[in-house]
């Protein structure tokens, strides 16, 4: 019996967009096992395992799309989120330096200025003020994503940084 790589990719899809993660992780492991290890695959998995809040595989995994296609973009964003869910804030920095750094080449204003704000988001925690408002520097006055604890927005940053601030 012949393998349908396709097949099976487009039915694990299915399968998280119906939110039934884990058996999406089962249909993508097989896939890892019988096809060429894509990076595109574990990019997938990836995401199944952090929807389904295993954040330690799903980081594992981009780990593994970042070997095999080092200068996408998208996997050191995942990577950095997860890292940020997970309050590895540091490590979360590394890779969003790292993102700010591939979009100088890639020049793509969506993940350069989400890079930015999670960083400053990251800094936050790390209760760095200065860096905080250096970031917010580079991401629009409208700018909001739904990170950690809620929707988290530039102005909501930048109040934070400079009520500290004038605390000090």
């Amino acid at each position: 019996m012949v393998y349908d790589f396709e097949f099976e990719m487009a039915r694990a899809q299915k399968l998280s967009e119906k939110r039934q993660y884990l058996d999406a992780i089962v249909v993508y492991s097989a896939l890892i096992e019988n096809a060429a290890h894509s990076y595109q695959v574990f990019n997938k998995r990836a995401h199944a395992y952090a929807m389904s809040g295993d954040w330690k595989k799903a980081i594992e995994d981009i780990d593994a799309a970042i070997t095999l296609n080092p200068n996408e973009p998208a996997f050191c964003f995942s990577r950095a989120r997860w890292l940020l869910q997970g309050q590895q804030f540091l490590e979360s920095i590394s890779d969003l330096n790292r993102l700010i750094e591939l979009e100088k080449i890639h020049n793509d204003t969506y993940y350069l200025e989400s890079a930015y704000f999670f960083r400053a988001l990251a800094y936050r925690y790390l209760n760095s003020p200065i860096e905080v408002i250096n970031d917010c520097a580079n991401v629009s006055e409208d700018f909001s994503l739904y990170a950690l604890n809620g929707v988290q927005s530039r102005k909501d940053l930048v109040s934070w940084a400079n009520e500290v601030l004038s605390e000090g």
